[in-house]
């Protein structure tokens, strides 16, 4: 683990945490998100669950890069928003003359934050920001309708940004869509959220009683716990029967496309291609080791996940590497 920088300033606007873990791999990206700041514990925190989160992506998917973050404040709770203009700057003046790291923005993040950055961006301009990310969503919805083509989808959304609209498009068109109900049992049996699983959303989610919870925000949740029940609300929808996919796979899209730049091993398209192969067969396995297994989906991909960050954890479940060279992956 590298040494964070913090910046803790929230009466002055200024608030970020840029930190990551050293794998052992050549190269380190870093997410750049933002989100509100409620309190330093707080904050410090969710910068610790999303670079969990990229921790689980570089394993996963076999790619194998050292994960970073730089979580920064964009509003908050005693003192506003941050203009975004400002924002943008600080963004850039840093980038450009302090800090010497690559970074990808989140599919939450405003584009207009890295316009003045110079060097070390791991992205294309020529895409959207939301569109590998959306990539691996759309292959993580597919891969339940492929199994259950009659479900109902909808969706629940803190951020009205492009990723959500873009998921409305999208499920009007070629899902079964219904309008998510905010009190009571839900129509749908799909629900995909970017809200953080808080005990008080854990019990909501109970209520809206989907079958499928699809998670695609930066933070996720923490492993750390193992998902006991004192101190982890995932654990509620595990007991309730509700399979839980995690953001680390269906939002790992924008990492993959990072990756390939970062690396230089990888065209775009290639990186691409790489996204639906790898979340279309990662899910295919995953879902026969849940339904074989009675496994909640989660609890599936966190036992295999340890048992790669650790070999001397034992799983059930085992991946295989397919394809060669820059476009391999597990699954």
């Amino acid at each position: 683990m590298t040494t964070p920088i913090i910046q803790d300033t929230p009466q002055e606007k200024n608030c970020f945490v840029l930190d990551s873990t050293d794998l052992g791999y050549e190269k380190t990206i870093h997410r750049v998100c933002t989100t509100e700041y409620i309190d330093s514990d707080d904050f410090k925190n969710r910068a610790k669950l999303i670079l969990e989160n990229e921790k689980h992506k570089s394993l996963l998917s076999g790619k194998n890069w050292n994960p970073g973050v730089w979580l920064i404040a964009d509003k908050f709770k005693d003192h506003g928003d941050v203009i975004e203009k400002h924002l943008a700057s600080m963004v850039g003046k840093r980038l450009n003359n302090i800090f010497d790291i690559k970074v990808y923005p989140s599919n939450s993040l405003n584009f207009n934050l890295l316009k003045s950055v110079r060097r070390g961006i791991a992205w294309d301009q020529g895409i959207e920001i939301v569109e590998a990310d959306f990539t691996s969503t759309f292959g993580t919805i597919m891969s339940i309708i492929e199994k259950y083509p009659d479900y109902k989808i909808t969706g629940d959304f803190e951020n009205n940004g492009a990723f959500s609209q873009g998921f409305l498009d999208l499920a009007k068109q070629q899902f079964n869509y219904v309008t998510h109900k905010q009190f009571g049992p839900s129509d749908a049996d799909i629900l995909l959220t970017d809200k953080i699983i808080t005990p008080e959303y854990s019990k909501q989610l109970i209520q809206f009683n989907p079958k499928v919870i699809i998670m695609c925000n930066d933070i996720g949740f923490s492993f750390e716990d193992n998902l006991a029940p004192s101190n982890n609300p995932i654990y509620e929808l595990i007991e309730k029967n509700i399979q839980v996919i995690p953001p680390f796979i269906s939002t790992i899209g924008n990492s993959l496309i990072a990756e390939g730049i970062a690396t230089a091993k990888r065209e775009l398209e290639e990186s691409f291609l790489l996204t639906q192969n790898l979340v279309s067969h990662l899910n295919t396995s995953i879902w026969n080791f849940t339904l074989n297994s009675r496994v909640n989906y989660i609890m599936v991909a966190s036992e295999i996940f340890n048992s790669i960050s650790d070999p001397k954890n034992q799983t059930r479940f085992q991946l295989s590497e397919y394809d060669v060279g820059t476009m391999s992956y597990l699954a």
